[in-house]
């Protein structure tokens, strides 16, 4: 009887180890790997190039923002260091005539921030509060203009940062994509509530809601519905006032 090899049986061939046939080029594959590969070193030359423009200026040209991905701007926001505010700092933000300025005002009690057909904030602007500051961001209607180093830093700073709103979040998307990647945490204001019809305002209200989960943004703390021109009409308003200067 054959005894039995635990192993590979072997039955008398020899074991050739030759090296196996290259794989078949695929022409297609490989000229899709060029070319991401080129378009990559394309935006990485981009990038490098607005970098540097945002080492020497404060601002980046609007052309030159269009050209790049918004992940690269992004990580080029990242870079830019906030600026030291001390104590309590609350921005304020929005696409024009969302009622800014009128925030402001009832904010601080006094007409001091300019409202009004044909009033817009040019420049970011600064009031004093009781033990705290607010700052009204220029409203801009394209709000990837916020891209600059100045916007950046304030944006970093602040203690609180207020975007408001009156019809849809989509309008100001790309800043609260921005803030998004900084990690940045933001509240949202439906202002001018009392425009809306009664029966209409818990519609409205999960319409927001329904954008926010759509662009899955996960650093808004709250969504206040107020009307600057009103204040006394909405409960939130005094919630939101608490919470600001507590």
């Amino acid at each position: 009887m054959e005894k039995l090899v635990q192993g590979t049986i072997n039955h008398g061939f020899p074991i050739l180890n030759l090296p196996l046939p290259p794989a078949p080029v695929d022409q297609n594959l490989q000229a899709q790997i060029e070319q991401a590969k080129a378009e990559q070193e394309r935006l990485q030359a981009a990038y490098d190039q607005l970098k540097l423009q945002l080492d020497e200026h404060d601002t980046i040209d609007f052309d030159d923002q269009k050209r790049i991905s918004t992940k690269m701007l992004h990580k080029l926001a990242q870079k830019i260091a906030p600026v030291d505010l001390s104590g309590r700092n609350i921005g304020l933000f929005g696409v024009t005539s969302t009622g800014k300025s009128s925030t402001v005002n009832a904010l601080l009690g006094s007409n001091l921030a300019g409202t009004g057909v044909g009033e817009a904030t040019k420049e970011i602007t600064a009031y004093d509060g009781r033990n705290y500051r607010l700052y009204d961001f220029p409203g801009q209607n394209d709000d990837v203009s916020y891209f600059n180093k100045e916007s950046i830093a304030y944006m970093k700073g602040l203690s609180h940062r207020l975007v408001l709103i009156t019809a849809t979040v989509k309008e100001v998307k790309k800043l609260l994509d921005l803030f998004e990647a900084l990690d940045l945490h933001y509240d949202i204001i439906i202002n001018k509530f009392d425009t809306i019809d009664f029966e209409e305002r818990t519609a409205f209200r999960e319409q927001i809601n329904g954008e926010i989960n759509e662009f899955q943004w996960k650093n808004i703390d709250h969504v206040w519905c107020i009307s600057a021109k009103n204040p006394e009409q909405f409960p939130d308003w005094l919630e939101m006032v608490n919470y600001l200067t507590d």
